[in-house]
C-alpha cells in the first residue's frame, strides 16, 4: 500500500534508471563525471487526491571542464523529457518541467577544480486507480 500513498520512491528509481549510462556515474560514488539526484520533495495531494508534484535537483559534476556538465545536463534532459518515466503500476507521469539552472565552479580541499550544474526539475504524477 505504501507505493500508492507516496510517489517519491517510484520517481527516484525511474530517474536513476533513465539517467544511468556508460561513462557517467549516477549517485553513490566519488568518481567523475557524475550525476546526482537530490533535494527531492513530494507535494501534498493536489486535484482531489490524485495528483502530486515531485521536485528535485539533478546535478552534474565533472573534474575536467564546464562543457562536460553542460553536455551531461543536455543528455539528462533528453532522457527525462523524451519518453515518459516508467513509474510502475501505481503512478504515471503526465508532465515534466525543467526549471532554473545554476552553474558552479569550486575548488576542493585537494585543490582540484570541480564543475557543477544544478538543474531544477518538477515532475507531475497522477495516481492510477482501478
Amino acid at each position: 500500500m505504501a507505493g500508492i500513498i507516496g510517489a517519491i520512491g517510484s520517481v527516484y528509481k525511474a530517474l536513476r534508471s533513465a539517467l544511468t549510462r556508460t561513462g557517467v556515474n549516477v549517485g553513490g560514488t566519488a568518481d567523475y563525471p557524475r550525476v546526482e539526484i537530490h533535494s527531492i520533495v513530494e507535494s501534498a495531494w493536489l486535484d482531489k487526491g490524485s495528483v502530486k508534484t515531485i521536485t528535485c535537483i539533478v546535478e552534474c559534476i565533472s573534474d575536467r571542464r564546464m562543457q562536460d556538465v553542460l553536455d551531461m545536463n543536455e543528455e539528462n534532459l533528453k532522457r527525462m523529457l523524451g519518453d515518459s518515466l516508467n513509474l510502475g503500476k501505481d503512478w504515471y507521469v503526465f508532465g515534466i518541467v525543467a526549471g532554473q539552472v545554476q552553474e558552479l565552479t569550486e575548488t576542493t580541499d585537494t585543490k582540484a577544480i570541480l564543475y557543477r550544474l544544478l538543474q531544477n526539475v518538477t515532475i507531475y504524477v497522477e495516481r492510477i486507480t482501478e
